[in-house]
């Protein structure tokens, strides 16, 4: 993970294609407030990889909601996003998906649809 130009940018461990988000204000106010020595975020520097830590945080939302893990904020976003009508294409790209086909090699994609997607999930959710 890095940060470049206000974008977070990662490779998806699952399906190792890169993925970008921009750090939208409401995140960066958590950044900032959270500040990491050597992780984006303090919580992590109490961890030595991403996996204890996300299993540290499965196991204390068990508690509150038994079903629930971190991973379904991937599965909210995407739930959002499509009840307000933000295309499959641009919630796939959003989370990383590999696309199909041959067109994806010549299409270059703009990033401005993802970014105004995480937008628009975030002004609903705070709107709610």
């Amino acid at each position: 993970m890095s940060i470049s130009n206000g974008y977070i940018v990662i490779n998806r461990a699952k399906t190792d294609v890169p993925v970008s988000f921009k750090i939208q204000p409401e995140a960066q106010k958590i950044i900032d407030k959270y500040k990491g020595e050597n992780y984006l975020l303090s919580p992590m520097d109490n961890y030595n990889n991403y996996i204890n830590f996300e299993h540290k945080i499965n196991k204390f939302l068990k508690k509150i909601f038994p079903y629930i893990s971190i991973y379904w904020a991937r599965h909210s976003w995407a739930t959002i996003a499509a009840e307000i009508d933000i295309p499959d294409t641009i919630i796939d790209l959003a989370l990383g998906h590999k696309v199909q086909g041959m067109k994806e090699i010549y299409i270059n994609r703009n990033r401005k649809k993802i970014d105004e997607a995480n937008r628009k999930v975030i002004d609903y959710v705070l709107n709610f």
